[in-house]
């Protein structure tokens, strides 16, 4: 049986489709010079040709992708015809195009010495764009990831600090990640730490003692570190200082930067002695004392029948025994015992009421050290 196929295309048109191709921004928007237009139509029965124009302009013939070129607004226009003459209803795609990066300007305000700052510093970032507008602003300080601007920088802590920003439009186009701004900040004085080397501690020293001298300055570095001894006259530091007269000192010491900023005087007290130990009441001590056992912990020192009254000399240097020539117990000044050795303990023997004053003196040749402390004794014999 033979047959045949009747193909009817009265009415029905191609449709036509456009792919356009280029560096894809945000909201439609392409960057670059330009960008290429693919025209696609079909049909069942088969396209004849193809039409287009741009911007109102001349009407082509589709043969291959075109493009579009140019910055700004364009309109591209199309249509298709079948092999039957249906012509299609034109279509349109709208192309967007923006080749020129963005301005940016970064203004950095603040109080100004030279090349440094001297006071907090304000970064502001201002960004245009004339054709897709802008999308963001992203800046780094130092070095961290890249970050939205959306409000002023303020930057207070001294040293060099890195700042980057770049400005992106609408299509992606971009400016400014390469430009680094040094923003120098001196704010602050340097600061001056105090080293002290002797035997002992806690301000009481033996015979001699080292003071070193370190100041460092976040900013424009340190200029000079001054010091003075006992209220004397100032000078410049410049290497260890080794103080060796007996008796109590004052140092003062403070340093400047390279802007001029001065540190607060620092002072530092302390007492050479000819004593190579720190000498110590160890009972009692504060608190509440019955027959001679604390049993409550209070802050004035209260006792009740006898007690034995006793001192230690701890040496500053384990391996070197404590140096002199004896210990002297006194109530109210009155001398109650010597020793000239260890252990020194005294009993507090008779009957005594009322306030009184514990000193318990170290000799050695000329020099003393003494300990004293108020007792409130309630004792019959």
């Amino acid at each position: 049986m033979a047959h045949c196929e009747i193909r009817v295309d009265a009415y029905t048109p191609p449709v036509t489709t456009a792919e356009v191709y280029g560096a894809v921004g945000n909201e439609g928007w392409y960057r670059g010079k330009s960008v290429r237009v693919r025209l696609i139509a079909t049909d069942w029965s088969g396209v004849d040709h193809t039409m287009y124009r741009i911007d109102n302009g001349e009407w082509r013939i589709y043969n291959e992708p075109f493009r579009v070129w140019g910055e700004g607004y364009h309109t591209v226009e199309f249509y298709s015809v079948d092999i039957y003459g249906n012509v299609e209803d034109v279509k349109e795609v709208k192309i967007k195009i923006d080749d020129t990066p963005p301005s940016l300007k970064v203004e950095i305000s603040g109080e100004r010495q030279g090349d440094w700052y001297t006071s907090s510093v304000t970064i502001t970032c201002n960004a245009s764009d004339t054709l897709s507008g802008i999308h963001a602003v992203y800046y780094s300080l130092d070095g961290s990831r890249w970050e939205e601007y959306t409000e002023p920088i303020y930057i207070d802590e001294d040293g060099a600090h890195i700042f980057r920003a770049y400005a992106e439009d609408v299509a992606g186009n971009t400016y400014g990640g390469m430009n680094v701004y040094l923003i120098n900040i001196d704010r602050e004085p340097p600061v001056t730490r105090c080293m002290v080397e002797g035997l002992g501690s806690g301000g009481e020293y033996y015979k001699n003692v080292t003071i070193t001298l370190v100041a460092t300055d976040n900013g424009t570095g340190v200029n000079r570190t001054f010091y003075r001894l006992d209220g004397g006259e100032w000078n410049e530091y410049t290497g260890q200082i080794i103080i060796d007269e007996i008796g109590n000192h004052t140092f003062e010491y403070y340093s400047t930067d390279n802007l001029g900023h001065e540190e607060e005087i620092h002072i530092l007290k302390f007492n050479i002695t000819n004593f190579n130990f720190r000498l110590r009441i160890t009972n009692p001590q504060s608190g509440l004392y019955i027959f001679g056992r604390q049993t409550f912990f209070i802050k004035k020192t209260i006792i009740i029948g006898g007690i034995t009254v006793k001192a230690e000399l701890e040496p500053y240097d384990p391996d070197v025994p404590p140096e002199y020539d004896s210990v002297v117990f006194y109530i109210d000044g009155n001398k109650v015992k010597e020793f000239t050795s260890p252990p020194f303990e005294w009993s507090w023997e008779g009957s005594d009421f009322g306030k009184h004053t514990i000193t318990v003196e170290a000799i050695h040749g000329e020099y003393s050290l003494s300990q004293s402390m108020e007792v409130i004794i309630f004792k019959l014999l």
